[in-house]
């Protein structure tokens, strides 16, 4: 079962019915708390043989696999920051509200120096996309397949960037959403993704840069290495990430049982 549409509220009531049925399960979905809500099932998916597949798109879902692409570049892995920046596009106010969520929650975190730390608005850094896209600022965001890969990897740095939609979305609509959220969050919620998704131009392109900068030492000496990943379509790119994911499942290379 592939889960597609924009319900992390339900996930819980979908999953239930899915280890039901011993139906294995994917999702696309964004927000963090999803992998709470499924990380209770743990040892019942694999007592039951079921396995489930959490936050599979690309973002999150490629971020962890393209840091760990780069690994065999280093001799020691040390740095490693991820930055994406996509064209603007929703067919529905519900669609923003996963984003939302995240920007109200404000659970950003970056790894620094081995240690896992809160970050905020004032860890945005500044990323050239492109000649065309220019610079862009871009601020820190929790992606939960990042944790481990400080053990994993080696790594003592890394980070994920995600580039503002507008001067507008950035400076006026997501900080009224985290004020709002103190006096009531599902409300400033709502209104605010609905408030983003009327001032966002219903002819945007829905193109995407996907890139990572890591550091470390080779042979002795410090190198950094560049990986990008361009798209002109982010819902495409998103469902060849999918895709390719299930390949994978299908050719039994994830092969246990459990919460990936």
């Amino acid at each position: 079962m592939i889960v597609t549409a924009t319900i992390p509220e339900s996930i819980q009531n979908i999953a239930k019915v899915a280890l039901a049925t011993g139906t294995d399960m994917l999702d696309i979905l964004i927000r963090s708390d999803v992998v709470d809500k499924l990380a209770k099932y743990k040892e019942i998916l694999v007592k039951s043989n079921t396995t489930f597949i959490t936050q599979a798109g690309f973002h999150p879902g490629l971020v962890s696999p393209i840091i760990r692409y780069a690994k065999a570049k280093f001799d020691r892995y040390e740095t490693a920051n991820v930055a994406i920046s996509m064209g603007a596009v929703f067919e529905q106010p519900k669609a923003i509200r996963e984003i939302m969520h995240k920007v109200i929650a404000g659970k950003s975190e970056v790894l620094e120096k081995g240690f896992w730390r809160k970050a905020n608005y004032k860890d945005a850094i500044a990323v050239n996309f492109s000649s065309i896209m220019g610079v862009k600022k871009c601020f820190p965001i929790q992606m939960k397949e990042l944790y481990g890969l400080e053990t994993e990897l080696g790594l003592q740095n890394a980070g994920v960037y995600v580039a503002g939609f507008s001067s507008f979305i950035d400076n006026y609509i997501f900080p009224l959403a985290v004020i709002g959220g103190f006096i009531n969050k599902r409300l400033s919620e709502k209104f605010c993704s609905w408030l983003m998704f009327k001032s966002i131009k219903s002819d945007a392109i829905p193109y995407l840069k996907f890139m990572l900068d890591a550091k470390g030492m080779k042979h002795g000496k410090e190198i950094a290495y560049h990986v990008e990943i361009n798209a002109n379509n982010s819902f495409d790119f998103t469902a060849k990430a999918v895709i390719a994911c299930l390949k994978q499942y299908e050719n039994n290379r994830v092969n246990t049982s459990g919460l990936h």
